[in-house]
């Protein structure tokens, strides 16, 4: 009876080890009043791969509290990174416009349609075309969307995603001056 009680309470250990590691990490919580919601923005890739030194990693991203990070590497030059900072607010003023934009209800993918032989024709072509992807997670949402040949008149995808691409853009610029 004794072995039956030991093995139960070893069991027992095991389980309450297991649910107080997974309870160990950290997950950010939202509030209410949004100040403590996890923001994280990013921008990678877009343009294209092409000219003498052409750039081989191209990222920005805007963090929580208000860090933003834009870091890149050419194929003959070394990964650079650099920092800037914008306040929590204007952080959280840019969640909020993406948020609003639809952001987290646009399709994962825009490719080139099957009519637009153009598109599908300019991924093949020198220089490549690197799609952009934007990423963005805002509390609990978190949303990728990839546009494959970013270039005006190759893919057809809501006008709001350049909205949200030059509002982001605009942000880092601000915060670099």
């Amino acid at each position: 009876m004794s072995q039956k009680y030991r093995i139960i309470g070893l069991l027992l250990s095991i389980v309450v080890i297991i649910l107080m590691k997974g309870c160990a990490r950290q997950i950010p919580q939202s509030k209410e009043n949004g100040s403590d919601k996890f923001i994280e923005i990013s921008l990678n890739g877009g343009g294209f791969y092409g000219g003498i030194n052409p750039t081989t990693e191209n990222k920005k991203t805007i963090k929580s509290d208000g860090k933003i990070i834009v870091s890149g590497k050419s194929f003959y030059d070394d990964r650079t990174e650099n920092s800037y900072s914008v306040s929590r607010n204007e952080v959280e003023k840019l969640a909020d416009f993406i948020s609003a934009k639809g952001f987290f209800t646009m399709k994962d993918v825009y490719d080139c349609s099957a009519a637009n032989q153009k598109c599908e024709d300019r991924k093949h072509h020198y220089p490549p075309a690197v799609p952009i992807r934007i990423h963005a997670t805002i509390g609990d949402s978190d949303k990728t969307v990839t546009v494959t040949v970013h270039e005006e008149n190759m893919v057809e995808y809501p006008a709001e995603l350049d909205t949200i691409i030059n509002k982001i853009n605009g942000l880092i610029d601000n915060a670099k001056k």
